[in-house]
């Protein structure tokens, strides 16, 4: 069958088509079904973890037992939270404080990162590694939250 019969086939049974639209009411409610399966489903339960610290090495501090002939110029913060650990090195910076950190542990790839303090903050999204970098952040007293997949970590005062 050429297309041209095929175009004339349609158009006929256009011309004899004796169906006739579904109720209002009926659109409408097949509509809103549509609308209601299309929005974005909630997040589950979000799990809110506080950290603790574990440790702090200040800058020119000897460890005991550490073999390193250098000494760094970087502070390093470990902090603990439920299955994760965050680890922190502050330094100093041209206009600041220098945060690198990682968080250990599955589910904080791609995460956000937000530091806040007194009317400043800062926001930065974690690596594939959950790695992250934060520069020229004044002296001061800040609250780090780190939103994973599924649970979100939470360091409170944290004095950098």
């Amino acid at each position: 069958m050429n297309s041209q019969k095929k175009i004339d086939k349609i158009v006929d049974l256009m011309r004899r088509d004796d169906s006739f639209d579904a109720p209002p009411e009926t659109m409408k409610w097949a509509k809103n079904l549509i609308r209601s399966r299309a929005v974005e489903p909630k997040r589950t339960l979000l799990q809110r973890v506080v950290a603790v610290l574990q440790m702090d090495l200040s800058p020119q501090d000897a460890v005991f037992g550490e073999r390193s002939a250098a000494v760094s110029d970087a502070r390093q913060l470990f902090f603990q939270a439920g299955e994760n650990g965050i680890d922190l090195r502050v330094s100093k910076d041209s206009k600041g404080l220098k945060i690198q950190g990682q968080i250990l542990g599955s589910g904080f790839e791609q995460s956000s990162i937000t530091i806040s303090g007194d009317n400043i903050s800062f926001a930065t999204v974690t690596g594939n590694a959950a790695d992250f970098q934060v520069g020229n952040v004044p002296s001061g007293s800040y609250r780090l939250i780190a939103e994973g997949k599924e649970s979100e970590v939470i360091i409170e005062h944290l004095e950098l």
